[in-house]
């Protein structure tokens, strides 16, 4: 006994949308008849389910020649469910899932997540649900400036600043510059690209002032664990 039940998710005896328990001897004089309410009336017409809920369906089979048969059936109608899946995606790192869960026609509106650093091509999931469905967000790094700048110790920039762009994320490597007349300690300014222009400032020390330096800092008479004597840091690095 197929059952009508369009948009819905049921069961009877076990099985969606079927009745199949009753046993009875079917030729041409054989009448199906069904009740909806507990045997008061009868139809041949199978009952059509349109509305999430519990029905009981007795199903009688009559035939002059034999014994009237009949069947008792408790059919349960669940309203379907269909599951929205959005997935956000970003180049290089491990998706993002969310699932949502809802009721056939129903309209959904899911706002996109910001993410610091980041453009996406969707600023919204929205529509109706009608089936199973995925959509995926994508998000893009955005470009920032990065500025390096190389001074001496008052300030002075003593070498055109290195400028270039870069995506968030993106690792950068930068050689500083030798100038002539100063020491620097580092070859490589190296880092990744965050979420904002970034300056990093190398300050030069000058070698007419190396003595003066030493003396302010006062390390003259300390010795460090593997007995170098006297260390000079030559160039600072900070970030603003």
């Amino acid at each position: 006994m197929p059952l009508s039940a369009e948009g819905y998710e049921g069961l009877a005896d076990g099985l969606p949308h079927h009745v199949h328990s009753l046993k009875y001897i079917k030729d041409g004089n054989t009448v199906i008849e069904y009740s909806t309410d507990g045997g008061k009336t009868w139809t041949d017409i199978v009952p059509s389910l349109t509305e999430p809920g519990t029905l009981t369906v007795i199903v009688r089979a009559s035939n002059p020649n034999y014994e009237t048969a009949t069947t008792t059936v408790q059919i349960v109608l669940l309203p379907t469910v269909y599951t929205l899946t959005v997935r956000y995606v970003t180049e290089g790192e491990e998706d993002i899932v969310k699932q949502y869960h809802y009721q056939p026609d129903t309209a959904y509106n899911i706002i996109t997540p910001e993410r610091h650093g980041y453009t996406y091509d969707l600023d919204k999931v929205e529509g109706i649900l009608t089936e199973d469905t995925e959509v995926i967000v994508r998000y893009s790094p955005r470009t920032y400036h990065l500025t390096v700048r190389f001074v001496d110790v008052n300030g002075k920039e003593i070498a055109p600043s290195f400028e270039s762009d870069y995506k968030t994320g993106a690792e950068y490597s930068v050689l500083t510059p030798q100038i002539e007349g100063y020491l620097k300690a580092l070859d490589i300014i190296e880092g990744k690209m965050g979420s904002r222009d970034e300056t990093i400032t190398v300050i030069y020390v000058s070698k007419d002032d190396l003595p003066d330096i030493v003396n302010m800092i006062g390390i003259g008479d300390y010795e460090t664990p593997l007995g170098l004597d006297h260390v000079i840091m030559h160039v600072g690095v900070c970030f603003e």
